[in-house]
Formats: C-alpha cells, sequence, structure tokens
C-alpha cells in the first residue's frame, strides 16, 4: 500500500461567543493517503442513489476522525461512505463539490482555520 497522495481532512466545530452567538471555525488536517478510482459496481449503485462517487482515498485509520469533507489538490469532497478495509485501514469514497475550489495561494498549514471565503458548507451558495 502506497500512502504518496496528501489530502486535508477538514472538520467543522462550533462554538458560541461572550453573548452567545455561534462561532463556525473550519479545521484542516494533513495527512497521507492512497488515491484510487471508484469500481464501476459503486459507481452504479451510487448513481442509482444520486450520488456521483468521484474517488478514493485508503487512510490509516486511526488518522481519521469521521470528517465530513477533505481537500485534494485544491478541490473540496464530501465524504460520502466509508468502508473500514482491515483493522489498520480505511477507505474514504468521495463526491467532488461544484465549484469549491480553493483560490489563489491559499494554502494552510496543520491544524490553521479556513475563512468561509474558501469553504462553504453544502447548503450555503457563493455570491
Amino acid at each position: 500500500m502506497r500512502l504518496d497522495s496528501v489530502i486535508y481532512l477538514i472538520s467543522k466545530t462550533t462554538e458560541e461567543n461572550e453573548i452567545g452567538d455561534p462561532i463556525f471555525t473550519t479545521v484542516k488536517r494533513e495527512i497521507f493517503a492512497e488515491k484510487n478510482s471508484v469500481r464501476q459496481s459503486e459507481f452504479y449503485q451510487a448513481a442509482a442513489h444520486g450520488l456521483k462517487p468521484e474517488l478514493t482515498f485508503i487512510v490509516w485509520k486511526q488518522e481519521y476522525l469521521d470528517e465530513e469533507r477533505l481537500e485534494f489538490e485544491k478541490r473540496i469532497y464530501d465524504i460520502i461512505r466509508t468502508f473500514e478495509k482491515d483493522s489498520e485501514f480505511i477507505e474514504l469514497v468521495c463526491q467532488g463539490i461544484s465549484g469549491h475550489l480553493i483560490r489563489g495561494d491559499a494554502r494552510l498549514d496543520g491544524n490553521a482555520s479556513l475563512d468561509s471565503d474558501f469553504l462553504l458548507s453544502g447548503s450555503e451558495t457563493e455570491a
């Protein structure tokens, strides 16, 4: 197994400020993964349910903390399904989010936060 692709797992946290307003923070973590194509049978089964899986990534199970999104090559993907391959690895099946590219030189390190300008939730749209 060759974990030679860099991906960024994306998580969201919600906190409240002093007056009780929700503060949303998006955090990225860099990990290594093995990138694979989606199997043909999985593609057609998912299409029957309105999903369009594009890529799968195999990562160390201990590094995946139930994130719902990831970034790969400046594109944001929803993690639509996970599959435990064995006791050490988990497969993340991903679907690209239309129009969600990381702009310019917006490369962030480690646990840096993303601005909402770079990442919108699935129900929001860009103006």
